[in-house]
């Protein structure tokens, strides 16, 4: 086991460079796992709201579509100042909204939960980006930044996977608000990066 933790640290360039990828993979990791929240607990948002597969739909959809109405003032924005704690601080305003959703009355406070973590989480695109280039040379930047992409889709099944389990035990509300404790977590680690 030791071999192998080694031998991806030295993959990823030491330790100080593998802190910096898996933070930046866990952010795009922790919005992957929202999206695949949606997906499992879609049967009770059903139930739970009397909505059909369209209401369902537009709740993954609004993210994207607030996300893209965002995304360049953000970028913009990111350019301006200090990146990891302009990062640091849209994950906690994420945690914020999955709280809201996860509290939710009513589908329509639901949807605008769901609009606001899409706008929250239009900062992490140009950010990452941005911190990918500040973090690591040229020759290392694609393998790097591949890395780091896969942890939207590591995301993504671990929020479908975990959150359905929570969701089949508890509710619906408890599968969203988990979330919060990761979101906990990474505010605290890229609060600390350099």
């Amino acid at each position: 086991m030791q071999a192998l933790v080694r031998r991806g640290l030295r993959v990823l360039g030491g330790p100080a460079r593998a802190g910096v990828a898996l933070t930046l993979a866990a952010t795009l990791a922790l919005d992957g796992a929202d999206k695949g929240t949606v997906s499992a607990m879609a049967s009770q948002l059903k139930q739970t709201f009397g909505i059909d597969n369209t209401q369902v739909g537009l709740l993954v959809s609004v993210v994207a579509l607030s996300s893209a109405v965002v995304t360049i003032p953000v970028g913009l924005l990111t350019d301006r100042t200090r990146r990891t704690r302009l990062l640091a601080i849209s994950v906690a305003l994420w945690g914020a909204a999955v709280i809201l959703a996860g509290i939710s009355t009513s589908y329509v406070w639901l949807l605008c939960a769901r609009a606001a973590l899409g706008a929250v989480s239009a900062t992490a695109g140009p950010t990452v980006a941005s911190l990918m280039g500040d973090s690591f040379p040229v020759k290392d930047r694609a393998r790097m930044f591949g890395l780091v992409l896969a942890g939207e889709l590591l995301g993504t099944g671990l929020g479908f996977a975990v959150s359905g389990l929570i969701g089949s035990f508890l509710t619906w509300r408890f599968a969203f608000l988990w979330l919060v404790i990761p979101a906990g977590v990474l505010v605290w680690r890229l609060s600390r990066l350099p």
